[in-house]
């Protein structure tokens, strides 16, 4: 993608929209950015943005900045919007952060989503990675935006990426070569217009992956478990109710590893979580 005097919008200006400011700016592109805060509430950074070469508008969303852009970048936790639809209409490309970041990233995305733990899961799937001698970064909403690290990405990186329903709302081409959906409820329904909208979302983790990927899910989550025929990727399952082949289970107080033949990892009190 070639951002060179393209006219970007950044849809809120928090951390990670900080974060896509600097990496457009880095490739030429002309930004704006609309944040729903006021001057004050944001303080006295916004004078730095704008000494740099960014137009902000502050205080609302207005139509106009948003149809008038080549491309609309949002920030995670920015609800959809009419300002948005009105770009839709008009044609407008929409990505989400970690959409833009994929695109010229290089390495491996572990992509982890549910409605609980994903943090938790985050933070032990990096520990594991880097004790493991891989060169492992914890990415998303529990560590830095996945944007930051696009400079000096290499190839035998892998990057620990939490995973909002807000931020797969919008991806097309992002691909974790590890997908994990932990779990699905009822929430988050003041973004979303409803569940299913909401369940759509944590759906698309999946729906990028080729043959070659893997796809973690709970088994004993009906919702997630279903997905299992929805991705072309190869299938993992975990469970703390019953065996599964391949994937990780609970069996008298061991957690066991299956594919095609058992292996006892470890018993459940050596694990502090238990």
């Amino acid at each position: 993608m070639n951002l060179e005097n393209k006219k970007v919008l950044v849809v809120g200006l928090g951390r990670t929209g900080e974060a896509l400011c600097d990496f457009l700016l880095q490739h030429g592109a002309h930004v704006k950015v609309s944040e729903k805060k006021t001057r004050e509430e944001l303080g006295s950074e916004i004078t730095d943005w704008e000494n740099k070469g960014i137009v902000i508008e502050t205080g609302k969303h207005t139509e106009a900045s948003f149809i008038e852009a080549d491309m609309i970048v949002s920030s995670p936790g920015v609800p959809w919007i009419p300002e948005l639809d009105a770009a839709v209409k008009k044609g407008i490309r929409i990505l989400s952060e970690i959409e833009l970041a994929y695109l010229f990233l290089k390495g491996k995305i572990v992509g982890i989503t549910g409605t609980n733990g994903k943090s938790t899961t985050a933070t032990l799937t990096h520990k594991i990675l880097k004790e493991g001698g891989h060169q492992a970064f914890l990415a998303g909403n529990i560590g830095n935006p996945l944007i930051n690290f696009v400079e000096n990405s290499l190839d035998n990186h892998v990057y620990v990426t939490e995973l909002s329903s807000f931020q797969l709302k919008y991806i097309e081409q992002f691909r974790a070569a590890v997908s994990v959906f932990l779990n699905v409820s009822s929430d988050h329904l003041d973004w979303h217009p409803s569940f299913d909208d909401y369940y759509e979302s944590k759906k698309k983790l999946l729906s990028t992956q080729r043959e070659n990927d893997i796809a973690i899910l709970n088994k004993d989550d009906p919702l997630v478990w279903e997905l299992k025929d929805k991705t072309k990727s190869r299938v993992f399952a975990f469970s703390r109710k019953t065996d599964v082949d391949p994937g990780c289970f609970l069996r008298d107080n061991w957690l066991i590893l299956k594919d095609s033949r058992e292996e006892k990892l470890m018993r459940t009190p050596e694990i502090p979580l238990f």
